[in-house]
């Protein structure tokens, strides 16, 4: 498995024919106000409701910089589709919020809800394409999140990590480079989310008084622990 995660993410680092694309946003939790998000929930509704405010967020922030206005008059989106969750199936918003709330005169829809699939592509019984391409999406998320959290000192995760980590330090660069050996520019993305503490105010409008809370300058622990100046036992 190690082998064949490898070359998916080789393919990604060295796609010299823009056939991938993606957008990566972390959310910060310690700087949120979760009661904004439904304080007297549980934990777990909670959560649910954060990442439902910013799958929207980074899908609007995707087709801004893959779509823009001045190029694109319409998007019609015909396929929406995610990793097959109870917890996340069964939300109160999660399944048709986004269809409904982003819907507008440039951005149409031709579904009413996200589509679930499994992400292991023998179990899944009708999108075995769209499974296969989660299950790439697993493998480039938790390797850009080894990069930078270390969260596993397992060998196997780290040298799948180690095949994003050059493109992911490029792409970290406060000035990204319209040329580069990876073709990046307006391709690959990652940021985080929030920078500061946020006020109430700034979380009600999210979109048009928070764009400097975005930020990118966060310590790559894997490259760090690899090169020998973090030593840290992890659990």
């Amino acid at each position: 498995m190690t082998k064949l995660a490898k070359l998916w993410l080789n393919e990604i680092v060295n796609d010299t024919y823009r056939r991938f694309y993606f957008k990566v946003l972390g959310i910060y939790l310690d700087n949120l106000l979760f009661e904004l998000f439904g304080g007297k929930n549980s934990l777990k509704s909670i959560y649910g409701t954060v990442y439902n405010r910013f799958f929207r967020t980074t899908f609007k922030g995707a087709l801004n910089l893959y779509y823009p206005p001045k190029a694109y008059n319409e998007i019609i989106v015909s396929g929406l589709f995610h990793d097959k969750q109870g917890e996340l199936e069964t939300h109160k918003y999660f399944p048709t919020h986004i269809c409904r709330v982003m819907e507008d005169n440039r951005v149409h829809f031709n579904l009413d809800k996200v589509c679930f699939v499994e992400s292991n592509h023998n179990d899944e019984p009708n999108y075995k394409g769209e499974s296969q391409l989660i299950q790439l999406t697993d493998i480039l998320a938790g390797s850009i999140s080894q990069c930078f959290d270390l969260s596993s000192l397992d060998d196997g995760k780290n040298e799948v990590a180690k095949v994003i980590l050059p493109l992911l330090k490029r792409i970290m660069e406060q000035k990204p480079r319209r040329r580069s050996r990876y073709d990046f520019f307006h391709k690959y993305d990652v940021s985080f989310f929030p920078r500061d503490k946020l006020t109430k105010d700034e979380f009600l409008n999210i979109y048009s008084r928070a764009k400097d809370k975005f930020f990118k300058n966060r310590r790559l622990l894997l490259e760090e622990y690899l090169s020998g100046q973090l030593r840290m036992k992890l659990d």
